[in-house]
């Protein structure tokens, strides 16, 4: 039902921006669109396909993004406020992310992280303490944070996030303290796997699943150079003020 509701909103969105598109078309595309990263692609295409013969659909175009980055993590950004990238290390799931903010950036919406891993720190440091001495916070609207939780899942800790990732928006604390979820924050999980999470959690998530073997090893080989290179670079740099301050140095270190 949660999922229905995200895909009823989504399709008003939709026919609001494509008025003179057919509903069967509209409804293909955002089933499309909500579900194809999640679930098998080509199983997934053909099944969609069988239940609206006919009709051919063009990609989703944003085209302030579409040169920067690919659109399934800004798509699932759009009708979710709780994000979920799946995937191995090195598969890319950071990269993506800051890749999506950085564009989302430049095309006039500020974003900023604040990254965490809730397995390296508390509870009262992740969910934080009610003071009602201190001051309120001020930040700018128009800047969007992303609270991103990257480390493996826990099922103490991500049951607590179910109230927050509804609809509602709102953190039920343990103590009965509610705190309701600004609106230009997004929760964003960076994990391995979902051993530990319940049905009720993955339902409420925005998902991509992003594969190592879809990266190669090209990627990886370029940026394990680009490090070998700048560790040189800091090197030779240390080196050369060592020699401007002690002209005792030979050229060895160089």
């Amino acid at each position: 039902m949660r999922n229905i509701l995200s895909v009823l909103r989504t399709l008003g969105a939709c026919k609001r921006e494509r008025p003179d598109d057919t509903e069967s078309s509209i409804v293909m595309r955002v089933l499309r669109d909500m579900n194809l990263s999640k679930l098998d692609e080509p199983l997934f295409l053909s099944l969609i396909n069988d239940l609206f013969p006919g009709i051919r659909l063009d990609g989703s175009t944003y085209t302030d993004l579409q040169a920067a980055v690919s659109h399934q993590l800004y798509e699932a950004m759009l009708v979710r406020h709780g994000l979920m990238t799946l995937g191995p290390s090195g598969a890319g799931k950071t990269s993506a992310i800051n890749i999506l903010m950085r564009a989302l950036t430049e095309c006039g919406s500020p974003h900023r992280e604040m990254r965490m891993n809730p397995k390296a720190i508390t509870a009262p440091q992740m969910f934080g303490r009610l003071d009602q001495s201190a001051p309120a916070a001020s930040r700018s609207r128009r800047e969007f944070i992303w609270l991103v939780l990257d480390g493996p899942v826990d099922a103490i800790w991500i049951e607590n996030l179910n109230s927050v990732l509804d609809d509602n928006k709102t953190l039920t604390l343990a103590n009965g303290d509610r705190i309701p979820m600004s609106p230009n924050c997004k929760l964003v999980f960076e994990v391995h796997n979902m051993e530990n999470a319940s049905p009720a959690t993955v339902s409420r998530l925005g998902m991509v699943f992003m594969s190592s073997s879809a990266l190669g090893w090209k990627p990886i080989l370029q940026d394990f150079v680009k490090c070998i290179e700048a560790v040189e670079l800091l090197k030779m740099s240390h080196c050369c003020v060592k020699k401007r301050n002690s002209p005792s140095v030979d050229d060895t270190c160089l």
